[in-house]
């Protein structure tokens, strides 16, 4: 009885598996060429093993989810066009195909994304690459090839084929700007400069495919690259592109404040001579122009045998003044940000408590603000000759008002972006800052008696108005020649600087790169193999 069970499925199996054959209708006599594929709501599982039959492809499969699917061509399709079908019907189930060894082995979509590739190997064997870097930083490159390779070699190392990009196009999709001709795109990397982002993507052709690891070694400036060959090539090439020669900015800096005051002083003064008083000899009143300063006027009430009494009423015009508060010249990396500092750290009492001791102790908390000149900039070099400037310019000072027992910081500040071409000198200007002070001085007491205060003091009131410029001129260092013009331009404006340069220890070496009979070290080549 039991053999019989088993001779019935075997039939109803054959049956089955000759229906599914019959819903690919073969078009052709002798060799199959093409097939028209009609299944509507079959088996997933007998779906994908009458394709395979069809391509003529070994394939291995495990538990495939239980489903029914609906696969219909209305025209006959070539033999060699069932695989990206295949492919596609695997995709739409969640599914996925590893080519490993001649086989295609059906698994999950995410367990095929998760495999690491022991069973599928690259060409080659594992090896052991340094790359001496030249102006890049190893922790940097290290992690921009991480974020580029990093997570695609955990992901396709067993080549998983999914039907979807590969790799160096994904990269080239990502790098390649949009809306850049095509044409500048093919150009090598200028030198002492920073590949374009399109010639970055253009070296990435080939696939890297096996496990690779990065480490970089801050001391050396090196990356060690533990890889196979091929895909060595791959990450060195990526690497050549990157380690290029920052460009450098010089920048000219001036700061200027043209100040206005206007001062008018009104009150009593009395002059008495070295020999003091000695006795009342008369009494006159008498008008007459102050002789130290022009615009005063004074009047004499009263004469005590050689001491004078008089009234000073002084008015001061307005007047300007231009002060150059700081002229700095700095260099910069490409992107790097510049900072000046001139000015002084004031102290400020941020909290103050009494102790409950038996000796009165008073506790404070201290802290320090930077006061004075600070500006902040970040230049970043384009292709065209200009740079783009981020500038954090702020001039702050303590004004003779206190508050909470400490001055009053007066802080301007100006925050923007320029667009300024190289050896173009632009303006930030209209920062306008006002005080306005009164001063009563006089003999005490008596000066602020009322009614009479004003015989035995005077009062001045001084307007201040300054305007703070600021003036900026970047300069772009492309070579070693740039930044010598720019060192000996230094040197001529300040002549007694220069008398006083120490003179190096080691003199610089001025042979340059294809002079005749230059003898230069043997370098280590560039990826070299331990």
């Amino acid at each position: 009885m039991r053999r019989v069970v088993l001779i019935r499925l075997a039939l109803l199996l054959s049956a089955f598996h000759a229906e599914l054959l019959r819903a690919a209708q073969v078009e052709s006599g002798q060799a199959v060429q093409e097939v028209r594929l009609d299944f509507e709501d079959a088996e997933l599982r007998a779906v994908v093993s009458a394709l395979a039959e069809l391509m003529g492809a070994n394939v291995i499969y495990g538990a495939l989810p239980s489903r029914t699917v609906t696969l219909k061509t209305n025209t006959p399709v070539p033999r060699d066009s069932l695989r990206p079908i295949f492919l596609s019907l695997l995709q739409a189930n969640e599914l996925a195909a590893v080519e490993e060894a001649g086989v295609l082995r059906v698994i999950a979509a995410p367990e095929a994304m998760r495999r690491t590739g022991p069973s599928a190997p690259p060409e080659g064997e594992l090896r052991l690459f340094v790359i001496r870097l030249k102006h890049a930083h190893a922790s940097e490159v290290a992690s921009l090839l991480s974020a580029l390779f990093g997570r695609a070699l955990a992901e396709v190392s067993a080549r998983p084929v999914l039907g979807g990009v590969r790799l160096s196009e994904q990269l080239r999709e990502t790098l390649v700007q949009p809306g850049l001709p095509r044409e500048e795109l093919r150009g090598e990397p200028e030198g002492g400069g920073v590949a374009r982002s399109g010639e970055f993507a253009r070296g990435l052709q080939a696939e890297v495919r096996g496990e690779v690891t990065i480490v970089p070694d801050i001391s050396t400036n090196s990356l060690l690259i533990r890889a196979v060959p091929a895909d060595f090539e791959v990450i060195r090439e990526a690497v050549e592109h990157l380690d290029v020669r920052p460009l450098q900015v010089m920048i000219e800096v001036l700061i200027a404040e043209m100040r206005r005051d206007a001062l008018t002083k009104l009150g009593l003064e009395i002059l008495l001579p070295e020999q003091g008083l000695e006795g009342v000899r008369g009494l006159r009143v008498q008008g007459e122009l102050h002789e130290r300063v022009l615009g005063n006027l004074v009047i004499q009430i009263m004469q005590l045998d050689g001491a004078r009494i008089e009234a000073l009423f002084e008015a001061l015009s307005t007047s300007s003044d231009v002060t150059i508060l700081s002229r700095p010249v700095i260099v910069t990396a490409n992107n790097q940000e510049a900072h000046i500092l001139v000015g002084s750290e004031r102290p400020f009492v941020q909290v103050a408590r009494a102790l409950p001791t038996e000796a009165p102790v008073r506790d404070q908390i201290i802290q320090f603000r930077d006061v004075g000149t600070k500006l902040s900039i970040v230049p970043t070099i384009n292709y065209d000759g200009y740079v783009r400037l981020s500038v954090v310019q702020e001039v702050s000072q303590a004004t003779a008002e206190t508050q909470f027992g400490a001055p009053v910081i007066s802080t301007r500040e100006a925050a923007t972006q320029l667009l300024v071409k190289s050896g173009q000198t632009v303006v930030i200007g209209g920062l306008v800052d006002q005080q306005r002070e009164h001063v009563r001085s006089g003999i005490p007491l008596l000066k602020d008696l009322p009614f009479v205060g004003a015989l035995f003091g005077s009062s001045s009131w001084r307007k201040v108005e300054t305007e703070l410029f600021l003036f900026l001129t970047p300069h772009v260092l492309e070579s070693d020649a740039d930044a010598d013009r720019v060192r000996e331009s230094v040197e001529e404006t300040a002549p007694r600087i220069r008398e006083r340069l120490p003179e190096p220890l080691i003199p610089r070496d001025t042979t340059h790169a294809g002079t005749t009979g230059a003898s230069k070290a043997p370098r280590p080549r560039r990826g070299t193999d331990l």
